[in-house]
């Protein structure tokens, strides 16, 4: 599901945020993952922005942990293949993710990723 923002809300962390929400839960719901740097071409269109994505993720990790979802973030994984072990999951299982129902979900919005980037900043 592609959801459509105005420009000026795609242009924040937020707006960027509801883009990668919808392109990591349509991986999971295909069990695939994704590197920073397929997540960072998808959102950017540009090979380069991998590095940039982690502020995304950071705000969707705080999303799932406070709403006790499965850490779809978790599914982004780094060019080695190495995957992600830090912040509030630590080593969470992966199947979680890809097992979730995330059609189902009434997925955040801007508003939902700004209240929570006061939290994660």
């Amino acid at each position: 599901m592609n959801r459509l923002l105005r420009p000026a809300e795609l242009a924040t962390r937020e707006g960027r945020a509801v883009q990668a929400w919808d392109l990591l839960t349509r991986a999971a719901q295909q069990g695939y993952a994704l590197t920073y740097k397929q997540l960072g071409y998808q959102m950017y269109g540009r090979l380069d922005m991998g590095h940039t994505v982690s502020q995304q993720l950071k705000l969707i990790e705080a999303y799932c942990h406070q709403n006790q979802l499965p850490g779809l973030h978790l599914i982004v994984l780094a060019e080695d293949g190495g995957k992600y072990t830090g912040g509030l999951y630590g080593e969470a299982s992966l199947d979680l993710v890809y097992e979730y129902p995330w059609g189902t979900l009434n997925p955040p919005d801007w508003d939902d990723f700004q209240r929570l980037r006061q939290t994660v900043e």
